[in-house]
């Protein structure tokens, strides 16, 4: 009877396709070094999926696997001093604000992403220069910014969350030395920034290039060779590269293109009749 009762309390296993394996069913090791091929923003994709996901993503004791995942990307420094890996993934790939986390924040302003709304609403404000609410604990937050109004007036802010927070009786050294360390780290990750895009501009180039040329293979199969052949002597060589399902930067599988195939058709066609066409 207890046993019938507990079978009975219990929730029901999804039953799964025969040679189907669950991630949860994985041994921890072997998800470990999965996960660590991965890119930061994908393990962070991983740790919304659901709790279990989350509760493995994020424990402390795979630290390990975040900082292999960053290697992945080109040159990607470490953390901000104080932040962990996730947190560092977070501010360099996911571009909303680090408060509302709505609003899109395409730059990062130290190690933060702060919205205009943001700003207004969680800023500490105060005029800085020749003004009697000059505040010297400004000069000690890290996200201290002047913004100039004039040319004797500058309007000193800051996040009010911070400046509520710092601990002004502590050594006023050790307070700078640690901003210092925040500003020189972030020079370091702008300098990073900059040449990252620079790559990641290429690694889309290239994966359009290749795409494209699958196209040209798929449709040169079916017998449209000789139509991609005069394509750039009828001048629709520009229309092809700027065809929507061509210019996307996402690589070519058998599966794309049985979804692209009939529009591409259409395409090669249009290619067939100016060929035809004296």
């Amino acid at each position: 009877m207890a046993e019938r009762e507990r079978q009975r309390t219990q929730p029901a296993r999804s039953k799964q396709p025969d040679g189907v394996v669950t991630v949860q069913g994985l041994p921890v090791d072997m998800l470990f070094e999965i996960f660590s091929y991965l890119h930061p923003l994908d393990l962070l994709h991983l740790s919304w999926v659901n709790t279990a996901l989350r509760d493995l993503v994020m424990s402390k004791s795979y630290k390990g696997m975040w900082k292999a995942a960053r290697k992945n990307v080109y040159e990607m420094p470490e953390p901000f001093p104080g932040m962990s890996e996730p947190e560092w993934a977070a501010l360099a790939f996911v571009k909303k604000c680090s408060f509302c986390f709505e609003k899109t924040v395409m730059y990062m302003d130290l190690y933060l992403r702060c919205c205009a709304k943001t700003q207004q609403t969680d800023r500490a404000s105060m005029l800085k220069q020749g003004h009697h609410n000059f505040d010297a604990k400004f000069r000690l937050l890290i996200t201290n910014r002047a913004s100039h109004v004039s040319s004797a007036f500058a309007d000193d802010y800051a996040l009010r969350s911070e400046y509520d927070a710092i601990d002004f009786t502590s050594d006023t050294a050790v307070v700078l030395k640690f901003a210092k360390r925040i500003y020189a780290h972030a020079r370091l990750c702008e300098k990073w920034l900059s040449r990252f895009k620079v790559a990641r501009a290429g690694d889309i180039h290239d994966i359009k290039q290749h795409r494209a040329q699958a196209i040209c293979d798929k449709l040169s199969e079916i017998g449209y060779a000789e139509e991609i052949r005069i394509m750039p002597l009828v001048n629709m060589r520009s229309d092809f590269d700027e065809h929507p399902l061509v210019r996307k930067a996402q690589p070519m599988t058998d599966r794309i293109w049985t979804n692209i195939r009939n529009e591409m058709i259409v395409f090669a066609e249009k290619l067939r009749e100016k060929r035809i066409i004296p």
